[in-house]
């Protein structure tokens, strides 16, 4: 996955933009397939190989590595406050994982397809996920 100069000047943080300008973030060992930011300029993916990686606004430095789905991460939504980000995959899964204790609070399992996007309502605990059913749930 590669950060290009053109995207980080559209990002809030200053640090995010000096530290990377333009970078390779690697660590996932198939394609990225969702990407999601906060505020704060954490940056989130998800890949085929099923992981989701973490990236903090002073390094291009893989910081954490979420493993929770059994297929490809399609989907990832991250709360503005950076606590909780909310994962769906081709798994038929959703998760939404504690960032500080880097496992899933909680699993939604179903899902008739493949997750495919997700949202957080922000300062309102409510998240959405969507899939390939035609359906989507909160």
């Amino acid at each position: 996955m590669e950060l290009w100069r053109e995207l980080v000047g559209i990002l809030p943080r200053k640090a995010l933009r000096s530290a990377w300008g333009s970078a390779v973030l690697a660590g996932h060992t198939d394609q990225a397939t969702s990407l999601a930011v906060t505020l704060e300029g954490r940056v989130f993916s998800g890949a085929m190989d099923g992981t989701v990686r973490t990236w903090s606004a002073s390094s291009p430095a893989d910081v954490q590595t979420l493993r929770g789905h059994d297929k490809a991460v399609a989907a990832l939504a991250a709360q503005p406050d950076g606590r909780r980000l909310v994962s769906g995959g081709w798994d038929h899964v959703a998760c939404v994982w504690d960032l500080a204790k880097g496992e899933a609070r909680t699993r939604f399992r179903d899902h008739a397809d493949y997750v495919t996007c997700a949202a957080v309502v922000p300062g309102s605990g409510l998240v959405l996920t969507g899939s390939l059913g035609a359906g989507i749930q909160q």
